[in-house]
């Protein structure tokens, strides 16, 4: 198993025009591919917010940024992303506390998770609303 074993499960490519519930869905895949055990499972480790492949005789395997779906499509206007709307401030705000410093700093995805499911909720809902108007 190798990096490419993992972005092949975990990682989803979306189309340009993708939906924010298909965004949402495609970040909470790739952060149930931080687990612990799914990383392993890889032969891969966290490492300051991305994934990588194990250090063997000394040379760093390739790593893997770790931004979401969400990022790419928002960023820098992070206050229009679901996930800031979900929290009230940046995942990333500048604090240990952080659903994303849980995971940069701790290699502790399931902040990040809850954020996220707390978003699908709130757009399942967005969109059950629209569908019954």
């Amino acid at each position: 198993m190798s990096l490419e074993s993992w972005k092949a499960e975990y990682h989803v490519d979306l189309p340009k025009r993708a939906t924010v519930l298909e965004m949402l869905l495609a970040a909470e895949w790739k952060y149930v591919g931080g687990r612990a055990a799914n990383l392993k499972r890889h032969g891969l480790v966290p490492s300051h917010g991305t994934v990588r492949e194990k250090v063997v005789k000394g040379i760093p395997g390739y790593h893997f940024g770790f931004h979401c779906a969400l990022c790419d499509h928002y960023s820098p206007h992070c206050e229009r992303c679901p996930l800031y709307q979900s929290r009230q401030e940046d995942c990333d705000a500048p604090d240990a506390k952080s659903p994303w410093g849980a995971w940069e700093l701790d290699a502790d995805p399931e902040p990040m998770l809850a954020l996220i499911w707390a978003a699908i909720r709130t757009e399942r809902k967005r969109l059950a609303r629209r569908a019954a108007k």
